[in-house]
């Protein structure tokens, strides 16, 4: 059976735009991997409409440490509720 995570975070004070975009980075972030590093850094750089331009990941590695294996998020929503202004992400 396969196990089901959900994260709500509300915004409050911003407009349905600026929800959207930030929905939409977080989705971006999902799809680079960015949720299943481990061990290491991420770098994202956007451009000023939050599109994502680059990413740069690097792993560190520990000498005599095996590298895990990750637990990779590859199924995952994300929906937005205008009502609430709030913004969903969840792994399907």
């Amino acid at each position: 059976m396969t196990e089901k995570g959900t994260i709500i975070i509300t915004l409050e004070g911003v407009s349905l735009e600026e929800t959207e975009r930030c929905r939409e980075m977080i989705h971006q972030l999902f799809e680079e991997g960015f949720f299943n590093l481990t061990s290491g850094s991420f770098t994202a750089n956007f451009n000023e409409r939050g599109e994502l331009l680059t990413t740069e990941k690097r792993i560190i590695r520990h000498k005599n440490k095996p590298i895990l294996a990750q637990r990779l998020l590859e199924q995952f929503k994300i929906e937005t509720t205008p009502i609430e202004k709030s913004t969903i992400a969840m792994r399907i």
